[in-house]
């Protein structure tokens, strides 16, 4: 629930990317008029100058344990194909990746 005059940042669209129809339309946006909320877009880009930053920052608290994250790997060339499948039907958590035998 937002209170009156709350600001919303709209990103992570990515999963729409692929879609072949129409997004559904949002719910309830009379709300958003009669709380007079504030939706702005957001690019990662329009923050680039805080790159060094955010990486000497994020790279911290990845070597400490603090930030994880998930991933899904495939093994193998041969693999490459259905992780690439398997990327765009939404199998994988987090990124996909192919780990090459060397």
């Amino acid at each position: 629930m937002l209170n009156e005059h709350g600001r919303v940042v709209l990103c992570g669209m990515i999963s729409r990317y692929n879609d072949t129809g129409p997004a559904a339309a949002p719910r309830n946006l009379l709300l958003a008029i009669n709380k007079r909320l504030r939706l702005q877009g957001m690019l990662a880009r329009d923050h680039a100058d805080l790159r060094p930053q955010f990486l000497a920052q994020a790279g911290e608290w990845i070597r400490s344990g603090r930030l994880t994250y998930r991933e899904t790997i495939a093994e193998g060339i041969e693999s490459t194909a259905q992780a690439f499948i398997d990327m765009l039907s939404g199998a994988n958590t987090g990124k996909m990746l192919v780990r090459l035998n060397s």
